[in-house]
């Protein structure tokens, strides 16, 4: 048994044991665990030339009004031809053709008027002459309209005609005619095949006779 006067001093060297034990096991605590260590993901404060840039970009761009969106213009829409008399609609047909070919940029709601593949070839004649730059000035005649064929009231009904295209040009932005350096027959004898619906009637194709001079 210790005597009374080595007491306080083990008791002394047991406390200073114990807490030099306590710092040694907070140490390996924290230098395994920083209490306040920084991801690699969180970044740092900018500096001040780099906040200068972010503020003149943030000046520099673009302000944007609330304005509203633009509208699409609606396409013309060619009125259907209110005749019964198959050979009256064919001039209007040829009026309605070039009014669309003076303008090839505009759009067309030919539904009214045309079908089938004299609606394709008629858009792409326009698409045709839009590329070029191109547009036509003047329109044809028509001579002698007459009923070759038909088939039923409503049709398919065949029309004969022989179409003057001596009043037509294709000018550029300009006013002036390109030289082709081929002349087209200024006077052809074509075919024309309407259809009725909805009471009125379409044109769905035109061609040459293939058995017949196309010269009249």
């Amino acid at each position: 048994m210790p005597s009374p006067r080595r007491a306080p001093l083990l008791i002394g060297l047991l406390v200073a044991i114990s807490g030099l034990l306590s710092l040694v096991a907070v140490y390996v605590l924290f230098s395994n665990h920083p209490p306040f260590a920084q991801s690699s993901e969180v970044e740092l404060p900018q500096s001040e030339q780099e906040q200068s840039g972010v503020l003149d970009a943030m000046e520099s761009a673009p302000e944007f009004d609330n304005e509203e969106p633009m509208s699409v213009s609606a396409p013309v829409q060619l009125e259907a031809i209110p005749s019964d008399d198959v050979t009256s609609v064919l001039p209007e047909v040829i009026e309605k053709t070039s009014s669309v070919l003076a303008t090839p940029e505009q759009e067309f709601d030919l539904s009214e008027v045309f079908a089938e593949t004299a609606l394709e070839g008629l858009q792409a004649e326009a698409a045709e002459l839009e590329t070029l730059g191109l547009h036509q000035e003047g329109s044809p005649t028509v001579e002698n309209p007459q009923i070759v064929s038909s088939e039923g009231e409503d049709g398919p009904l065949v029309l004969s005609a022989c179409i003057d295209s001596s009043s037509v040009k294709y000018l550029n932005e300009d006013g002036e005619e390109p030289t082709t350096g081929s002349e087209s027959p200024q006077r052809s004898l074509m075919l024309f095949t309407f259809v009725r619906r909805d009471g009125h009637w379409l044109l769905t194709y035109q061609t040459f006779p293939e058995d017949e001079d196309p010269d009249c």
